[in-house]
């Protein structure tokens, strides 16, 4: 069978990790990254930037106000103390780094220059100051490479070399952006020192007044806002000619705003990365500044003169020349400027994951006296039972009425492993569940001894029947098995396809066209199986609908041609009536469960042949259309992850190998994880990889794929070595940033090692929303209606007069990002309501 769209491909697998031996570990390690403990996380979202207080008493350039949006991201809580800068400036130095300046020293390092010593720092808890723009970008990238992470700053967009000497013409595309410590963008510094609130002055949400109480600043009387009792400099620290300039306060000293960070006004000015520009219009996404100038931004005052409230207010913004160490005279102006810096937040909802826990399986058949063939039934995704427990009894009630007393039949309920929402991961996690249910029924039936086991199951339970015939084949081979698959869902990527019925004597596979779960563009759902014998049960549904089938077109062509769909359900039902003899006509043609009830398995194995393109239809088919336009889905580039080059973080127990070609290995330690930052010029929403366990007998491991804070997948060492996993997770918009987890937890005093390999991501269905509109035309009595959404795609138009019961209308094939359609029952209600459907 011809599969309509592009599958997710397999890189070449590499499965003899000896290999690894001979790899060449990053240079850049990036071993334990944890968070330090004195950073503040900052939640992704949206918040006001500029000045939202009276206009008058800021500057143009705070304005206009506008919406902006920022990824998460960690920031220093305090401004970095003189101690922090003297440990990683002496690192650096031995390090192949240059500064421009040591620190809080006097002006040119002078012994004379205002009488004092060179070191004008107050203390190693104060804040290091009289630093410029550079030495600051510097300072970052050893920070970074002292804790082994990834620097961000390089000298050219190729991120070739790392930043570490000399005055460099720094722009955007130099930056790493969510690789290690930086300097905060001028967003980031206001989002931050908003605290998790808009509207107000400064940053703490009480009251929108100042005073010497909140910060280190110069108090005046001119500001009605500064309400502070004692006025000038803050006398805590040294007042006008007090103690020896500066006047700094120690990092931390005020009380913290709604984000934790402390000293965001007064103090020292902190540096921001971005280059100063006036503010454009409209909402932004993460701003990087102006991409053209010379002067770099100054946020949050500082504690001398001149930095009276006005300066300490949340939106102030104070260009500077990068090379300045401070302001004006006296000289002791100088001694006030300071940073702060900033990590990613991409990996914080990874890394506050609670542990996994080891699922508890069982067998649930037990072998009765007498017995000798035994009958499985289950059912698939979030699933309603009821049909499983009334198609359980009426099997029983069928053997009992022809005195089959040697058949035991059960059903396989495994409702934890089938009940997953679609946010992580929908059917396709259930898939995967299902497989490692299989696995474990498989070894309980195989060691019972059975004769012929007979096993139906629906959608996403096609998986767990089909792992348990290959147990079964593995461990009894006399044992005959016969699978039928009920509208079988074969997985994203199709496996199922090619796997379904590859261990059974003899599979059937019932299936309907229903548009709801792929359609013919993304057959999800009535693929035909290449293992068994294909039958299409839609037109024997007394309830099928025919709708009318319309395209885009440019004329606004109504297609003459009709279309027979019905629901993902009806195969149950055709299933129960061939039991029950319910609805039974001639167009069965004897299919069903009785077709090979009595074990006669050599008669359905000479007419019915597995993998039959076209499908054997049950009833009368649909007439062929006229004209029938074909879709071309949109295809997208895999994306490969090079885990030797993305930021990562991983844990510091175990041990991690990673390699260029989205393969890595874990050997587990308690536990082992590594986390890395997806981004794609694609949508995406599914990952397939490889694994293979390669760990000693009697090793317990599991192995958890996250997608940002959300579990996709879990894979049980217990049950399966080696396999090939699709997990879905939330549709991902081009060009956006997400987090993939792999952790690896051991359960025994047996370490856990899992090789995993050929990691690829990409987008199954309609990666973009799409929308209904009424239109003003009328035909025939009609009004006519527009689905605009993706091209590429079949769309069901579905309609209700209670919206609780829903029927198929119409099937839209959509080539060019419009179809018009019509309802021709529309005139027979007072009131309808519609809605599309397409393929996830």
């Amino acid at each position: 069978m011809k599969i309509k769209n592009p599958e997710i491909m397999k890189t070449n697998p590499t499965k003899h990790w000896a290999l690894l031996c001979a790899i060449l570990m990053l240079n850049l390690r990036t071993i334990a990254q944890q968070v330090p403990v004195n950073m503040s996380w900052i939640p992704p979202g949206e918040f006001t930037m500029g000045n939202c207080m009276d206009t008058n008493e800021g500057s143009s350039i705070e304005l206009p106000l506008r919406a902006i949006y920022l990824s998460a991201f960690y920031m220093d809580r305090t401004e970095i103390s003189k101690a922090l800068w003297d440990e990683v400036y002496v690192w650096a130095i031995n390090h192949g780094y240059s500064f421009d300046n040591p620190g809080s020293w006097m002006i040119n390092n002078s012994t004379s220059y205002l009488g004092g010593p060179p070191n004008r720092s107050r203390g190693t808890n104060h804040p290091v100051h009289t630093i410029n723009w550079y030495d600051v970008v510097k300072w970052c990238n050893a920070r970074s490479q002292k804790e082994s992470r990834m620097p961000a700053y390089y000298t050219s967009a190729t991120h070739s070399n790392i930043y570490r000497t000399g005055q460099v013409i720094m722009e955007n595309s130099f930056v790493k952006w969510n690789a290690g410590y930086r300097l905060p963008t001028e967003a980031e510094w206001e989002k931050a020192a908003r605290g998790g609130t808009n509207g107000h002055r400064f940053p703490w949400s009480e009251g929108d007044t100042i005073t010497h109480s909140q910060a280190n600043y110069n108090s005046r009387e001119s500001e009605v806002y500064d309400t502070s009792p004692t006025r000038g400099l803050n006398c805590v620290f040294g007042c006008n000619g007090g103690y020896s300039v500066p006047n700094t306060s120690p990092v931390g000293y005020f009380p913290a705003n709604g984000y934790g960070l402390h000293d965001m006004a007064g103090n020292v000015w902190e540096w921001c990365w971005d280059l100063y520009g006036t503010y454009p219009d409209g909402p932004q996404n993460n701003p990087l500044g102006a991409v053209s100038g010379s002067l770099r931004i100054l946020r949050g005052g500082a504690w001398y003169d001149y930095t009276f409230a006005a300066v300490c207010r949340n939106s102030r913004r104070l260009p500077c020349d990068p090379i300045r160490v401070g302001f004006g005279s006296p000289s002791w102006f100088f001694y006030g400027l300071g940073f702060r810096t900033v990590l990613p937040g991409w990996f914080a909802p990874f890394a506050n994951l609670p542990a996994p826990t080891q699922e508890v399986y069982s067998c649930s058949v037990t072998k009765q006296p007498g017995k000798s063939k035994l009958v499985i039934g289950t059912h698939g995704w979030n699933p309603d039972i009821t049909w499983l427990d009334n198609m359980i009894g009426s099997i029983n009630s069928y053997l009992t009425s022809r005195s089959l007393a040697n058949w035991q039949v059960a059903p396989y309920k495994w409702l934890k492993g089938a009940q997953i929402p679609l946010i992580k991961g929908g059917p396709q996690t259930a898939l995967e569940n299902g497989k490692q249910e299989g696995k474990i029924l498989g070894d309980c039936i195989a060691a019972q001894g059975w004769t012929d086991v007979y096993m139906f199951a629906h959608s996403a339970g096609a998986a767990l029947i089909q792992a348990t015939a290959e147990r079964i084949r593995a461990l009894s081979p006399n044992t005959k098995v016969y699978c039928v698959f009920l509208d079988p869902f074969v997985g994203f990527d199709y496996s199922g396809i090619y796997t379904y019925g590859n261990s059974a004597d003899w599979a059937v596979n019932y299936f309907t066209r229903d548009i709801s779960t792929g359609g013919e563009i993304w057959p999800f759902t009535q693929g035909l199986l290449v293992n068994a014998h294909n039958i299409d049960v839609t037109p024997l549904d007394p309830n099928k609908i025919t709708t009318l089938k319309f395209h885009s077109s440019a004329s606004g062509e109504f297609e003459p041609c009709t279309k027979t769909v019905t629901s993902h359900n009806w195969p149950l039902d055709f299933f129960m009536n061939t039991i029950t003899g319910n609805g039974v006509t001639s167009d069965y043609e004897g299919f069903g469960f009785a077709l090979s009830e009595d074990g006669n398995w050599p008669y359905p194995l000479v007419p019915y042949t597995p993998g039959n393109d076209p499908a054997q239809i049950l009833g009368t088919p649909d007439p062929t259309c006229v004209t029938e336009v074909q879709l071309t889905p949109a295809t997208w580039n895999n994306t490969l992850i090079d885990f030797t080059q993305s930021p990562t973080v991983q844990s510091d127990t175990g041990t991690i190998l990673k390699r260029s070609d989205s393969s890595i290995k874990l050997s587990s330690g308690s536990p082992v994880w590594l986390a890395t930052l997806v981004s794609s010029t694609n949508p995406l929403n599914v990952i397939s990889f490889d694994t293979e366990f390669i760990s000693l007998s009697g090793a317990q491991g599991l192995l958890t794929v996250v997608w940002d804070d959300q579990v996709i997948g879990s894979i049980d060492e217990r049950i399966v070595s080696n396999n090939h996993y699709t997990f879905r997770y939330p549709n991902s918009i081009a060009n956006s940033s997400h987090t993939l987890g792999l952790r690896l937890d051991s359960f025994t005093n047996i370490q856990s090692i899992v090789a995993i390999t050929n990691i690829v991501l990409n987008q199954v269905g309609v990666s973009q929303p799409f929308s209904l509109s009424i239109g003003s035309e009328i035909t025939n009595g009609v009004r006519i209606y527009q689905l605009t959404g993706e091209a590429g795609f079949e769309y069901n138009v579905q309609s209700s007069v209670n919206l609780v019961d829903w029927n198929d209308i119409a099937v839209l094939k959509n080539t060019n990002g419009a179809v018009r359609f019509f309802d021709q029952s529309s005139t027979n209600y007072p009131m309808r309501f519609y809605r599309a459907v397409a393929p996830y």
